[in-house]
């Protein structure tokens, strides 16, 4: 085959080599004047043609010209520049543009090529700019652009009909020049809401708030138009008193602002009082009087009808005497355009302010909460439950009181009560029922290897769980109230019951699902050959008591892990074993369930060599080959690691050469 090539190509170039003249025709009868040498000149009019690329063109309002101008003579392709000019005429507007050849040098002739050039799609190429609406029955204006192009109308393209519909109208532009076809463009119509009457309320009196002209009543041509679809409306100056604005501007079908102006008129003064009622009590922090005027006075005076009770200063701040009532009078003051108004402020005053706001009755003991201002003191307080009274240690904390009381073991819905006595001879009263409180406990994960259960629980509480019928229990520290629970480790899937019990004989229980450790793996790191007697075993995340289990040639040899450790390696004794056995390590927790397993498999070697057999090839740590390909009854197989690739050459099943090559 490739001899046949050489040939065919040796009689090509030997054809080539030969004079242009002798497969030329006549060229022509041009002469140069008499007593010059003759010169025979070509016509390409004869005997030719022309291809170009394009052969048709699309209007871009600026001259065409080919990409590409061939011109053949006598199945000689000529030189544009060396025997050949062009020239383009009407290469412009649609219709026919004519490309001449023109023969210079040792040619001479025309030839001559119509090509088409159409026009180009208006609604395809060209980008329609219309505003962002048009008034409503007025014809839109807009521009069309061809790339930087800007058209014209009545040169470019001309305009049809246009129609208006509720919200939108449609014309007709038709493309003309060097454009064709025909586009309905579709454009956004808008009612200045000019054209719309409106009524409004011109007048309101001033409350110091913003005001509207309301009711705000707009139509067009009759019909009533609505508030957010047709218009919307904005307010300025519309606080103070004076003129006041409004602009009504429309949206939806209508567009453009209509402004109208209304006045805001004075009113009456009035003060406004942001608490008009004080409970306060003897031992009470002061309290301000926080009053505004809608006038333009300067402030306020403040009197108290009964100042045993309450007395206010000038500024209006409160302060309680006795317990009673005291009516404090506000009075404007300095007003200059306002009449003068006046407001009363109700001050109650108590004897004191303890009272229970939380009581917690357990079975040998209670809890109570008392809230009171900072100087209020409670100087006794005694718990009664199952007909005996008992004394309740008192804890103060500046604006709360703590009772603390144990007592025997009681029944629960037993019922309670609580008395206490503050400094100013005020006795207060709750009752309540024994009942098992919510104790709190939080326990962090257990695992399968998890021989310490940690957490948090009630300070000083006690912590227990049963295992197999054990009883395993220890106490929350009495500062941070965390503890450690010692218990045998568990199956993971299996569910733990966790109570504590506070000092007081409520308990709470909450139960944990043992999980599988994380990251407990295995692996063997080392390749086992025919010869080997051990399996090198990597193994993470173990517990004392895990089992390694290798399962080979029908056998299993065990291994027990003593000690726990984030990263283990060790040797598992399997005997030697014949190559292409299968070896499956797997590693389980001391509850004999399955943490990891890993799978591999006894190596005839890590070496390929020249007389080895071919199944003793891929039972090599090489394996498989990448690729096999077979050459005159020789198998190549092709293996690869890292940068080192071998051939491996096989015949009558066994090798019988290697190439190597690292790159």
């Amino acid at each position: 085959m490739k001899r046949a090539i050489v040939i065919v190509l040796s009689l090509m170039m030997l054809l080539c080599s030969f004079p242009a003249g002798i497969f030329a025709e006549d060229a022509g009868d041009e002469t140069q004047s008499p007593g010059q040498e003759e010169v025979q000149k070509i016509d390409i009019s004869r005997d030719s043609f022309m291809r170009t690329d394009p052969s048709t063109f699309t209007y871009t309002g600026e001259e065409l010209i080919a990409n590409k101008v061939e011109v053949w003579v006598a199945n000689h392709r000529l030189t544009e520049g060396v025997d050949y000019t062009l020239e383009y005429r009407n290469n412009v507007m649609p219709g026919k543009m004519e490309v001449i050849a023109k023969g210079i040098n040792d040619y001479c002739g025309e030839l001559r090529s119509e090509l088409d050039i159409y026009p180009r799609s208006i609604g395809t190429y060209c980008k329609f700019n219309f505003p962002e609406f048009t008034e409503k029955g007025e014809r839109p204006q807009f521009t069309i652009t061809y790339g930087k192009m800007l058209l014209e109308e009545g040169k470019d393209y001309t305009v049809g009909n246009y129609t208006d519909e509720e919200t939108c109208g449609y014309i007709e532009i038709r493309g003309i020049g060097g454009f064709s076809g025909k586009v309905n463009y579709r454009y956004e119509t808008r009612i200045n809401i000019a054209k719309a009457e409106v009524q409004y309320e011109p007048k309101k009196v001033y409350n110091g708030k913003r005001q509207n002209a309301e009711p705000i009543i707009v139509t067009y041509q009759g019909k009533k138009l609505s508030e957010l679809s047709d218009y919307v409306l904005k307010y300025s100056n519309n606080i103070e008193v004076g003129t006041a604005r409004v602009d009504i501007i429309g949206r939806g079908k209508f567009h453009g602002t209509i402004t109208r102006y209304f006045e805001i008129a004075p009113k009456e003064q009035e003060i406004t009082i942001k608490e008009n009622t004080f409970d306060l009590f003897p031992k009470s922090d002061p309290v301000q009087i926080k009053a505004k005027a809608s006038g333009d006075g300067t402030g306020f005076s403040y009197t108290s009808d009964n100042p045993a009770v309450a007395t206010v200063d000038a500024d209006g701040v409160i302060r309680a005497k006795a317990p009673g009532t005291a009516i404090i009078t506000v009075k404007t003051v300095g007003s200059k355009t306002f009449g003068e108004v006046s407001t009363t402020v109700t001050v109650n005053v108590g004897q004191s302010s303890t009272e229970f706001f939380l009581v917690i009755a357990e079975r040998k003991g209670m809890g109570a909460f008392i809230s009171k201002l900072p100087d209020e003191k409670i100087v006794k307080a005694t718990v009664t439950v199952g007909g005996e009274t008992y004394p309740c240690k008192i804890i103060d904390d500046e604006i709360t009181v703590a009772l603390d009381a144990p007592y025997p073991q009681q029944k629960l819905g037993e019922k309670i009560i609580i008395t206490a006595e503050d400094d100013s001879g005020k006795v207060i009263t709750t009752e309540g029922t024994v009942e098992n409180a919510e104790v709190y406990i939080k326990v962090n994960n257990i695992y399968d290897k998890t021989s310490t259960i940690v957490g948090e629980a009630a300070l000083g509480a006690t912590v227990k769980t049963v295992l197999d019928g054990k009883t395993y229990k220890t106490v929350a520290d009495k500062r941070s109230g965390e503890f450690e629970l010692k218990i045998p480790k568990q199956k993971f899937g299996k569910k733990i019951k966790i109570t504590v019990t506070n000092d007081y004989g409520s308990s709470t229980s909450i139960t944990k699902t043992v999980k599988k450790r994380k990251s407990a793996n295995l692996e063997i790191y080392k390749y086992v050959y025919k010869s080997s007697k051990y399996a090198y075993v990597e193994c993470s995340n173990v517990s004392a008591g895990d089992m390694i289990k290798i399962k080979i040639g029908g056998k299993t040899y065990k291994k027990k892990i003593n000690q726990s450790k984030k990263l283990l390696k060790t040797k598992v004794y399997i005997g030697t074993h014949a190559a292409g056995t299968k070896i499956s390590a797997s590693l389980y927790n001391s509850r004999g369930q399955k943490l990891d397993s890993y799978s591999d498999m006894v190596y005839f070697g890590n070496k390929l060599y020249v007389g080895m057999t071919s199944k003793q090839a891929l039972l090599t740590t090489w394996g498989k080959p990448v690729s096999k390909a077979t050459y005159y009854g020789i198998k190549e197989w092709v293996y690869r690691s890292g940068n080192q690739v071998v051939y491996v050459y096989i015949s009558g099943g066994k090798v019988i050469d290697l190439i190597q090559f690292v790159y």
